[in-house]
């Protein structure tokens, strides 16, 4: 009576049905990643730009509420060569919003003097 050894080990097809699992499952986790980098590289860049219009808003705020007072001068004599130097004055230039490279409105154009 003969008796054969058990052999112990992996199939070559066992070998690459693990390497496809494990392919798929990495791919996964770093298209999950790389989405996850996406949504937070774009929550700062709204926050960043949600900031910094809240700080020039409270500025102008502030010039405005403690002013003595408040003129409007017409866009054609707001020069800089004909302002008087015991002044503050506030120019806000037309706000033109454009498409951005992602396709997004951004506002540009936008200057408080």
């Amino acid at each position: 009576m003969k008796f054969h050894k058990k052999k112990s080990g992996f199939t070559l097809l066992e070998l690459i049905i693990t390497i496809a699992l494990l392919g798929l499952v990495s791919s996964m986790a770093f298209s999950m990643l790389n989405f996850g980098t996406t949504v937070l590289n774009k929550s700062e860049d709204e926050y960043e730009f949600q900031f910094s219009t809240r700080m020039t808003l409270a500025a102008t705020s502030n010039i405005i509420r403690y002013s003595t007072a408040v003129f409007t001068i017409p866009q054609s004599s707001f020069r800089c060569d004909n302002l008087d130097s015991g002044w503050d004055y506030i120019d806000i230039h037309e706000v033109e919003i454009t498409p951005a490279k992602d396709g997004n409105p951004a506002v540009t154009g936008n200057e408080i003097v």
